[in-house]
């Protein structure tokens, strides 16, 4: 048969069970006020068990009624601060979607702002003045297309004057190498041959080679001739001296 001690213990733990499960849905104050009642229902009997037969129920009423104010206190502060976080970010929320409908309204303000500017400016524009201002910039392309008309063609120039030198210098070096030719065929009168020096101007595309054959020497004479020069890396426009066989009379001067 059980005692008035084990009944009592069991009939504490059962009220604990029952306002555990009826407050589940409960405010967060309420379910730990009712934590802390059963939990200290269950503390008072257990201690009231261990002092007396008739200490049970007294000291599960003193225990269920201390835990559920120390539970209701917990869950009360619990609550104040889950309230206050919700609290803050709701107007933080709040803040960065008014902050937002701020800056689209500037926005909206300010194009508005800029096309009535542009319309004001424009009502402000006479026919006369749309019409020299179109002339104006007409005339300012039209002089620098001539410019760089005028540009392109200097530079043709330039060009054509260059290739025309090279002719000549070419020309005047096959004239001397001929004539000392012919003269030595001919035996018209003893002659000696002196080295003499033409300038050829670098094309586009030239090499040491192409000129040489182009002076009917070998690329060694160039080469000798411009002692000091990187003849193996020319560069348009550069300008080298070329050997030339000018033929002399025994008492004569070189020719050039």
């Amino acid at each position: 048969m059980s005692s008035p001690r084990i009944n009592s213990l069991t009939a504490a733990t059962a009220a604990c069970a029952f306002l555990l499960a009826g407050c589940s849905t409960a405010p967060k104050p309420v379910k730990t006020a009712t934590t802390g009642a059963v939990a200290g229902a269950v503390a008072g009997a257990v201690i009231g068990n261990n002092t007396g037969s008739g200490n049970q129920a007294s000291g599960a009423a003193i225990g269920g009624a201390a835990g559920a104010v120390v539970g209701g206190v917990v869950g009360m502060v619990q609550e104040a601060r889950e309230r206050s976080e919700q609290d803050r970010l709701a107007q933080e929320r709040a803040y960065q979607q008014e902050l937002a409908k701020r800056r689209a309204a500037e926005a909206r303000f300010k194009a508005q702002m800029e096309e009535e500017l542009a319309a004001a400016e424009g009502f402000r524009i006479s026919d006369q003045e749309l019409t020299q201002v179109e002339s104006t910039a007409k005339d300012a392309e039209a002089r620098l297309k001539k410019l760089q008309e005028e540009k392109q063609a200097a530079i043709a120039r330039k060009r054509t004057l260059d290739t025309a030198q090279n002719r000549i210098t070419a020309a005047e070096a096959e004239i001397q190498r001929l004539e000392a030719e012919l003269a030595e065929l001919r035996g018209d009168s003893p002659v000696s041959v002196a080295a003499s020096f033409i300038e050829h101007q670098v094309e586009s595309g030239e090499d040491l080679t192409a000129i040489a054959t182009r002076y009917n020497i070998t690329p060694a004479q160039i080469r000798a001739a411009n002692d000091g020069v990187n003849v193996d890396r020319l560069e348009p426009g550069q300008k080298l001296r070329i050997p030339v066989q000018a033929a002399t009379s025994a008492t004569g001067t070189a020719s050039t």
